[in-house]
């Protein structure tokens, strides 16, 4: 009984290892990236670079009102909790208010200062407010009262300001790029540093006192001892121009960098006189070589070109290259943690391991994770260009936007609704859809519904596409309700109590397409080099399941009924086709594949393709009337070439030889036709009587042997 049940057992097996494999075949798509979910349509909803999908948080926008056409440049969280706001236009400086209301707490009524491009905190807690125009100059504002600390008429802008613990003011300067320094208490600027490039536009002080300095030109992170003035590079980017430079808590420094195609300086902020948010100054910059402290004057922040500064830079564009975040620890060791084609123009912390950045000319607010390097899109300013300011007040996260100019509050809470709409998914044919297999977080208090809708075009706008189905609760698998349909959207409404969100991470989505006929083309008969009479058969063939396919060749001449199968089961795309012995004649091959190895009986499909004519061609030429006489000392030798099928190939002759072989050509000067006159004269070098063979053969090789003998 034993032997009996292991012969059945076998038996089955061999019977599962030769059956055919059922070809309707599940098919998988997967969507899981940033890419992938950003072709979709998303109202209220982030998608992170790690592609997760959540609510957006709550944003309120803020208007001043005060002022007809401005641009933030930069903001500051004062001790009493208000707001203060620099801009360009004319010069102003706002003050926000917890309840909303503003004012202006600053206005240079003779337009002296354009541009407040940088706001600094002083340790009693006044405003430093640096104002850029005809001359540069340094506001301390206290009690919404300002008065100017220190001016100087050679230098035209303020980009940053940073303040030291004991009081000690360092500002980061242009057009001759220096960096000042301003001791506690006084209005006398002494000279720390000066660069071979035009703007210093970031500063940065570490826990020891150390100033860092970036600029607009060579990408090149400077430090800078206060005390005794000597100044290094700490680290070449290889970008043009640092726009932010910041420490965290424990003394890691990160670089933002603002690369663009338009003319530089900083010139990514368009402002609301049209005018840009780096105005160069009037006349030219000294062109002197200015020694450094990095000790290699061949490098580039050793030289200075020649260059005369544009009074109007041009408009700018998308940034040409990608920009960056590194992240140099206190040891040195650098780290890229983050590259994309954007302008990073603000950056600050929102929190441990997070930065936020403010980019342009996309207008987009991007939170980075610096430790798992995710970074996820918190707000888009459209129709904005730039956010050019930022500041994290409690939880909540105030962003200044230009081009155009607004104001508003990103609340910590997430919008309460949001919606996804996928691309549309293509099946390739019809088909029968599955599941929705869903990787997702659902957060207390939150809410994720799932609906789907298939049709057989591709625009879902036009008519053909079902109606949405009711929409359901989502769960790790969700079956798919909709019809049969080459195309399938599926849509996500989000809902959430404001504390947390829903996440949808991974979306993998079956579908079953129906056994298709295989597909063949680019079918072709092609004579061998070596052996005209053989013919190679190729093709191209493919299934839309994937099936495997077998050929079977079949021949027929043209005037024939019936097909003639010369080959079976061939496995691949060639055949060498023999066709000595044929009858002569016009031919053609068809080839028909068939998917039956992944199918089973009945419900397996072929398809064929019929080739061109191809002449086969067994029989030899003919030569008649031939003829041979001697004519004044020569021989002269005259026949006609004739073959049914082919034009005459080869014509040669030799005299009194086997070898030595002579060409000749017809009467017309070419062979080109089935029938040809042939005549030529031989100058025999002795007299008496001479053999002459003559060997002639058509197109595709079959010849023909003459001999004649002629006396001279």
């Amino acid at each position: 009984m034993r032997n009996n049940l292991d012969v059945f057992l076998v038996a089955m097996m061999m019977i599962v290892l030769v059956s055919p494999t059922w070809a309707v075949k599940t098919v998988y798509v997967e969507q899981s990236s940033e890419k992938d979910f950003k072709a979709g349509e998303f109202v209220d909803l982030s998608i992170n670079s790690q592609g997760k999908i959540e609510l957006c948080h709550d944003i309120l926008t803020l208007d001043p009102k005060a002022g007809d056409e401005w641009v933030i440049n930069d903001m500051l969280c004062g001790d009493d909790g208000d707001i203060y706001i620099a801009t360009s236009g004319e010069g102003l400086i706002y003050k926000l208010k917890a309840d909303g209301s503003s004012s202006v707490i600053y206005g240079d009524k003779d337009g002296q200062a354009k541009h407040i491009f940088t706001l600094a905190k002083l340790g009693d807690g006044s405003i430093l407010a640096g104002c850029s125009g005809d001359e540069a100059s340094l506001l301390k504002i206290r009690n919404d009262k300002a008065e100017t600390i220190w001016s100087d008429q050679e230098i035209k802008y303020v980009w940053d300001i940073v303040v030291g613990p004991s009081g000690q003011i360092y500002l980061a300067t242009g057009p001759q790029g220096k960096v000042l320094t301003i001791g506690s208490g006084s209005s006398e600027a002494e000279l720390l540093y000066e660069a071979a490039e035009d703007n210093i536009l970031a500063l940065a002080l570490d826990k020891d006192g150390v100033l860092y300095a970036g600029g607009d030109q060579f990408g090149m992170v400077y430090r800078i001892e206060p005390g005794s003035k000597k100044t290094t590079v700490l680290y070449d980017t290889g970008h043009k121009e640092i726009s932010n430079l910041l420490f965290d808590g424990n003394n890691n420094l990160y670089i933002g960098t603002a690369d663009a195609t338009a003319a530089k300086p900083g010139n990514l902020l368009i402002l609301s006189d049209d005018d840009t948010s780096m105005p160069a100054a009037e006349g030219e910059k000294d062109d002197s070589v200015k020694e450094t402290a990095t000790a290699d004057k061949t490098s580039p922040a050793a030289t200075k070109s020649d260059t005369t500064t544009q009074k109007t830079p041009s408009k700018p564009s998308k940034p040409s290259a990608a920009n960056s975040v590194y992240k140099i620890t206190p040891s040195g060791y650098v780290t890229e943690v983050f590259n994309k084609p954007v302008a990073i123009i603000s950056m600050v912390f929102s929190g441990k391991d997070e930065l936020l950045l403010g980019t342009g000319n996309d207008g987009k607010l991007l939170k980075l994770n610096v430790v798992t390097l995710e970074a996820v899109e918190v707000y888009a300013a459209e129709p904005s260009a730039q956010i050019s300011a930022l500041v994290v007040n409690d939880k909540d996260i105030l962003a200044g936007c230009a081009n155009p100019a607004k104001l508003v509050k990103i609340k910590e809470d997430y919008r309460t609704k949001g919606t996804y709409i996928s691309d549309v998914i293509d099946a390739g044919q019809p088909s029968k859809w599955g599941t929705i297999q869903i990787s997702s977080q659902l957060p207390t208090g939150c809410k994720l519904m799932l609906a789907t809708r298939s049709g057989n075009s591709k625009d879902p706008k036009k008519q053909g596409w079902q109606d949405w189905s009711e929409p359901e609760g989502v769960k790790d698998e969700f079956t798919i309700g909709s019809e049969v349909g080459r195309f399938l959207q599926y849509k996500f409404i989000f809902e959430s109590d404001g504390k947390a969100s829903p996440v949808v991470e991974t979306i993998r989505i079956s579908h079953m397409i129906p056994n298709l006929p295989p597909l063949i083309s680019d079918l072709e008969v092609v004579a061998d080099k070596g052996n005209a009479k053989n013919k190679t058969v190729s093709w191209k063939a493919s299934d839309a399941n994937g099936d495997s396919l077998v050929y079977e060749l079949f021949m027929k001449q043209k005037n024939w009924d019936d097909w003639i199968s010369i080959v079976k089961d061939l496995a691949t795309p060639k055949y060498a086709w023999v066709t000595t012995g044929l009858p002569d004649g016009q031919y053609q091959i068809k080839v028909v594949a068939n998917d039956k190895n992944s199918n089973t009986p009945g419900d397996e499909l072929d398809a064929g393709r019929v080739s061109s004519a191809v002449v086969i061609d067994n029989t030899a030429p003919v030569i008649s009337s031939l003829s041979g006489r001697s004519v004044g000392g020569m021989i002269e030798v005259a026949f006609v070439f004739e073959d049914s099928i082919s034009v005459a190939g080869e014509v040669h002759y030799a005299m009194d030889s086997t070898t030595e072989w002579v060409t000749v050509l017809p009467v017309d000067g070419i062979l080109d036709s089935r029938v040809e006159n042939i005549k030529f004269e031989i100058k025999p070098e002795e007299a008496g009587s001479h053999i002459v063979l003559i060997r002639a053969s058509d197109a595709l090789g079959n010849m023909v042997y003459r001999a004649l003998k002629v006396n001279n």
